[in-house]
Protein backbone atom coordinates (compact mmCIF):
# COMPACT_ATOMS: atom_id res chain seq x y z
CA UNK A 1 0.00 0.00 0.00
CA UNK A 2 1.22 3.80 -0.95
CA UNK A 3 1.58 6.00 1.99
CA UNK A 4 -0.87 8.96 2.17
CA UNK A 5 -0.45 12.45 2.85
CA UNK A 6 -2.61 14.94 3.12
CA UNK A 7 -1.55 18.74 2.79
CA UNK A 8 -4.51 21.46 4.49
CA UNK A 9 -4.37 24.79 4.92
CA UNK A 10 -7.22 26.84 6.51
CA UNK A 11 -9.19 27.69 4.20
CA UNK A 12 -9.84 31.15 5.09
CA UNK A 13 -6.10 31.92 3.61
CA UNK A 14 -6.65 29.30 0.72
CA UNK A 15 -9.60 31.57 -0.51
CA UNK A 16 -7.24 34.49 -0.33
CA UNK A 17 -4.55 33.28 -2.23
CA UNK A 18 -6.98 32.01 -5.03
CA UNK A 19 -8.51 34.84 -5.21
CA UNK A 20 -5.20 36.50 -5.87
CA UNK A 21 -3.68 34.25 -8.08
CA UNK A 22 -6.80 33.56 -10.27
CA UNK A 23 -8.01 37.27 -10.46
CA UNK A 24 -8.08 36.78 -14.04
CA UNK A 25 -10.45 34.02 -14.03
CA UNK A 26 -12.45 36.63 -12.18
CA UNK A 27 -12.79 33.72 -9.31
CA UNK A 28 -15.25 35.36 -6.73
CA UNK A 29 -13.63 35.28 -2.56
CA UNK A 30 -17.58 33.10 -2.10
CA UNK A 31 -16.78 30.64 -5.01
CA UNK A 32 -13.17 30.24 -3.94
CA UNK A 33 -14.68 29.72 -0.66
CA UNK A 34 -17.23 27.11 -1.40
CA UNK A 35 -14.87 25.29 -3.39
CA UNK A 36 -12.11 24.86 -0.67
CA UNK A 37 -14.94 23.61 1.84
CA UNK A 38 -16.04 21.18 -0.55
CA UNK A 39 -12.89 19.72 -0.71
CA UNK A 40 -12.41 19.93 3.02
CA UNK A 41 -15.64 17.82 3.52
CA UNK A 42 -14.30 15.62 1.05
CA UNK A 43 -11.15 14.91 3.18
CA UNK A 44 -13.17 14.61 6.50
CA UNK A 45 -15.54 11.82 4.65
CA UNK A 46 -12.47 9.58 3.18
CA UNK A 47 -10.44 9.95 6.82
CA UNK A 48 -10.68 6.43 7.60
CA UNK A 49 -8.12 5.74 5.21
CA UNK A 50 -4.58 5.53 6.98
CA UNK A 51 -2.72 9.17 5.88
CA UNK A 52 -0.52 11.45 7.58
CA UNK A 53 -2.14 15.07 7.98
CA UNK A 54 0.49 17.96 7.29
CA UNK A 55 -0.83 21.38 7.66
CA UNK A 56 0.90 24.19 6.07
CA UNK A 57 0.73 26.51 8.88
CA UNK A 58 2.96 23.60 10.60
CA UNK A 59 5.84 23.81 7.98
CA UNK A 60 5.50 27.48 8.16
CA UNK A 61 5.97 27.15 11.85
CA UNK A 62 8.20 24.69 12.29
CA UNK A 63 9.61 23.50 9.13
CA UNK A 64 12.03 20.80 10.94
CA UNK A 65 9.53 19.03 12.58
CA UNK A 66 7.43 18.87 9.56
CA UNK A 67 9.54 17.42 7.50
CA UNK A 68 11.03 15.24 10.22
CA UNK A 69 7.54 14.08 10.54
CA UNK A 70 6.77 13.67 6.58
CA UNK A 71 10.15 11.27 6.76
CA UNK A 72 9.13 9.11 9.29
CA UNK A 73 5.89 8.67 7.98
CA UNK A 74 7.76 7.98 4.67
CA UNK A 75 9.75 5.66 5.88
CA UNK A 76 13.29 7.79 5.55
CA UNK A 77 15.61 8.84 7.54
CA UNK A 78 15.57 12.62 8.10
CA UNK A 79 18.87 14.81 7.95
CA UNK A 80 18.84 17.89 10.02
CA UNK A 81 20.44 19.88 7.25
CA UNK A 82 17.98 19.65 5.42
CA UNK A 83 16.09 21.47 7.86
CA UNK A 84 18.74 24.08 7.76
CA UNK A 85 18.22 24.43 3.86
CA UNK A 86 14.59 25.28 4.89
CA UNK A 87 15.23 27.84 7.67
CA UNK A 88 17.42 29.73 5.23
CA UNK A 89 14.33 29.70 2.55
CA UNK A 90 12.88 33.08 2.25
CA UNK A 91 9.34 31.76 1.70
CA UNK A 92 8.92 31.28 5.33
CA UNK A 93 10.67 34.14 6.84
CA UNK A 94 9.17 35.96 9.32
CA UNK A 95 5.74 34.11 9.52
CA UNK A 96 6.98 31.71 12.70
CA UNK A 97 5.19 32.04 16.00
CA UNK A 98 5.63 29.60 18.80
CA UNK A 99 3.07 26.48 19.27
CA UNK A 100 -0.38 26.35 17.41
CA UNK A 101 -1.48 26.67 14.04
CA UNK A 102 -0.06 30.55 12.51
CA UNK A 103 -2.75 32.28 10.62
CA UNK A 104 -1.57 34.53 7.86
CA UNK A 105 -2.76 37.99 7.30
CA UNK A 106 -3.60 37.08 3.97
CA UNK A 107 -7.13 37.00 4.40
CA UNK A 108 -7.80 40.12 6.59
CA UNK A 109 -5.50 42.32 4.49
CA UNK A 110 -7.16 41.12 1.27
CA UNK A 111 -11.03 41.35 2.13
CA UNK A 112 -13.34 44.30 3.71
CA UNK A 113 -14.69 43.02 7.48
CA UNK A 114 -18.33 42.12 5.48
CA UNK A 115 -16.41 39.83 3.16
CA UNK A 116 -14.32 38.16 6.16
CA UNK A 117 -17.12 37.53 7.79
CA UNK A 118 -19.64 36.41 4.78
CA UNK A 119 -16.33 33.64 3.86
CA UNK A 120 -15.71 32.36 7.31
CA UNK A 121 -19.51 32.01 8.11
CA UNK A 122 -19.38 29.69 5.35
CA UNK A 123 -16.11 27.72 6.14
CA UNK A 124 -16.81 27.88 9.79
CA UNK A 125 -18.31 24.18 10.10
CA UNK A 126 -15.51 22.96 8.20
CA UNK A 127 -13.21 24.49 9.50
CA UNK A 128 -13.83 24.03 13.07
CA UNK A 129 -14.12 20.26 12.33
CA UNK A 130 -10.26 20.32 10.98
CA UNK A 131 -8.88 21.81 14.45
CA UNK A 132 -9.00 25.75 13.00
CA UNK A 133 -10.56 28.77 15.47
CA UNK A 134 -13.44 31.29 14.41
CA UNK A 135 -11.73 34.90 13.92
CA UNK A 136 -14.62 36.81 13.33
CA UNK A 137 -17.77 37.57 15.87
CA UNK A 138 -20.39 37.12 13.18
CA UNK A 139 -21.20 33.66 11.53
CA UNK A 140 -24.57 34.21 10.12
CA UNK A 141 -24.54 32.86 6.63
CA UNK A 142 -25.54 35.28 4.13
CA UNK A 143 -28.04 34.13 1.07
CA UNK A 144 -25.60 34.85 -1.00
CA UNK A 145 -22.91 32.76 0.63
CA UNK A 146 -25.07 29.94 1.11
CA UNK A 147 -26.12 30.46 -2.95
CA UNK A 148 -22.62 30.09 -3.92
CA UNK A 149 -21.97 27.03 -1.38
CA UNK A 150 -25.38 25.43 -3.27
CA UNK A 151 -24.12 26.14 -6.88
CA UNK A 152 -20.78 24.30 -6.49
CA UNK A 153 -22.26 21.41 -4.90
CA UNK A 154 -24.73 20.70 -7.19
CA UNK A 155 -22.72 20.95 -10.24
CA UNK A 156 -19.78 19.04 -8.39
CA UNK A 157 -22.84 16.46 -7.81
CA UNK A 158 -23.82 16.54 -11.04
CA UNK A 159 -20.54 15.64 -12.97
CA UNK A 160 -20.07 13.06 -10.44
CA UNK A 161 -23.21 11.59 -11.55
CA UNK A 162 -22.52 12.03 -15.25
CA UNK A 163 -19.35 9.97 -14.69
CA UNK A 164 -20.84 7.27 -12.45
CA UNK A 165 -23.33 6.88 -15.06
CA UNK A 166 -20.48 6.00 -17.45
CA UNK A 167 -21.18 9.04 -19.13
CA UNK A 168 -17.33 10.38 -18.52
CA UNK A 169 -17.50 11.67 -22.13
CA UNK A 170 -20.11 13.88 -21.27
CA UNK A 171 -18.89 14.57 -17.18
CA UNK A 172 -15.28 15.82 -19.18
CA UNK A 173 -17.44 18.05 -21.28
CA UNK A 174 -19.64 19.62 -18.07
CA UNK A 175 -16.36 20.12 -16.06
CA UNK A 176 -15.09 22.49 -18.89
CA UNK A 177 -18.62 24.16 -19.36
CA UNK A 178 -19.73 24.77 -15.91
CA UNK A 179 -15.82 24.92 -14.72
CA UNK A 180 -15.83 22.50 -11.61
Amino acid sequence: EAPIVVTMRDGRDVVASAVKIWARLDLSPLDAAAQWRLAAESYLKAQAVPHLLLRYEEVVRDPNKFFADLFSYLGFTYDSRFGEEIETNTSFGGRRQGAGIVPSSHFADMFDIKTQEEIEALLLPTLRALGYEARMDSHRVSFKARAAFLWHYARRKAVLALQKAGLLWIALVARRIIKI
